[in-house]
């Protein structure tokens, strides 16, 4: 399993193992990499934050309930780490390309959608979407 690692700053993408050995997924991920990678005093919003996406243990597989994605980060309201989760197809399609973790740090300068699939991973440039409605009634 990978941890793809995107620094928007930089604009650079890398792909490395992810935690041999150790068993996680999910919730843990985030805490694990936030508690090993993240700064307790940098500011949330900070180029040097971490946002993280990551997937359920299970996620790629036909395993009950294992749909679910979580993200996660330092809270501005709090300062402390935060998590969320959701549902849905991404998750078993990160699963079965075997990543386990997506860490996001820095900031770009313009709007980009990251792109990930069987051809590869790329920051691709979505000034088109900025301002766009999510959806139209």
């Amino acid at each position: 399993m990978n941890l793809l690692r995107v620094n928007m700053t930089e604009g650079k993408i890398s792909l490395e193992p992810f935690s041999p050995g150790k068993i996680m997924g999910g919730r843990a991920t985030i805490d694990s990499l936030l508690a090993q990678q993240g700064s307790p005093a940098v500011h949330p919003l900070a180029e040097q934050s971490l946002f993280i996406v990551a997937p359920g243990i299970f996620a790629g597989t036909s395993a009950p309930q294992s749909g679910r994605l979580s993200v996660g980060g330092k809270s501005p309201l709090t300062g402390r780490i935060k998590e969320a989760n959701v549902g849905g197809t991404a998750v078993h399609k990160l699963g079965r390309l075997g990543i386990m973790g997506i860490a996001v740090e820095g900031k770009s300068r313009e709007w980009q959608v990251l792109k990930i699939g069987k051809q590869g991973v790329s920051l691709d440039g979505a000034d088109d979407l900025a301002g766009c409605p999510l959806s139209r009634a």
